[in-house]
């Protein structure tokens, strides 16, 4: 009962189009004319388009590095002004100055340390010798034994005079 009258009044409002190959489709000259002078085609089209999205997301990256640089800049003095009103607050505190004292201090006590002391001549020269052999006898390093058990009887020869120094 409803559909049908629905039916007949969507019939009644729906438009006919007729598409037929033969009919000739025909264009002022004025916009023949138009399309044919047109020094734009699509892709020059595309490419100002590009340049001019370019152009603005160069200038957006401009305005943001601005702005951080204001903003780092911002935040650095309210942290030195917080740090200044920090060190003026403490009373028994550690202050820059305090700490810049301790600072030199540790460098001074490191400086006046124990320094390494020369190599051994015989340990060096035994040290060399093991160096030498396993270049002369690449790719077979068992031909250098007896190199290397000289080398570490120096080293133990050390050890032992170092531990005798140290008791």
């Amino acid at each position: 009962m409803g559909q049908t009258q629905s039916m007949e009044h969507a019939q009644a409002h729906k438009e006919v189009v007729i598409v037929n190959s033969q009919v000739p489709v025909r264009f002022s000259n004025s916009l023949v004319n138009h399309l044919e002078s047109a020094k734009e085609s699509k892709t020059t089209r595309s490419a100002s388009l590009e340049q001019h999205i370019q152009e603005r997301v160069q200038s957006e990256l401009e305005r943001l590095r601005e702005r951080e640089a204001e903003v780092l800049e911002r935040v650095t003095a309210e942290l030195t002004q917080k740090n200044i009103e920090t060190e003026k607050s403490q009373d028994a505190g550690l202050s820059s100055v305090i700490v810049e004292s301790d600072i030199e201090a540790l460098r001074k006590k490191f400086q006046s340390g124990p320094k390494l002391k020369e190599v051994d001549a015989k340990a060096k020269a035994a040290r060399e010798a093991v160096v030498a052999c396993f270049k002369a006898h690449e790719g077979r390093s068992l031909d250098c034994w007896s190199e290397v058990e000289a080398f570490k009887s120096e080293v133990k020869r050390l050890e032992t005079e170092f531990v005798a120094s140290n008791q």
